[in-house]
């Protein structure tokens, strides 16, 4: 099932691999941030848990 708040995708680098997600700020542009794992399970309940905690997910993004 997927989930419209936000993205996943995986990035490689140095050959390990990663999920990271991206949403939209309030002014509609793209903001990144990794989930740390790479388990893609795991990575997507990482962003359902902040939104269930309701931590405000975009206060939490990096640029990349």
């Amino acid at each position: 099932m997927e989930d419209d708040r936000f993205v996943l995708f995986p990035r490689t680098q140095k050959g390990n691999v990663t999920w990271y997600y991206y949403i939209y700020d309030q002014n509609g542009h793209r903001k990144y941030r990794s989930t740390g794992t790479s388990n893609k399970a795991k990575a997507r309940a990482y962003v359902l848990k902040k939104y269930k905690d309701g931590m405000d997910v975009a206060r939490q993004i990096v640029n990349l």
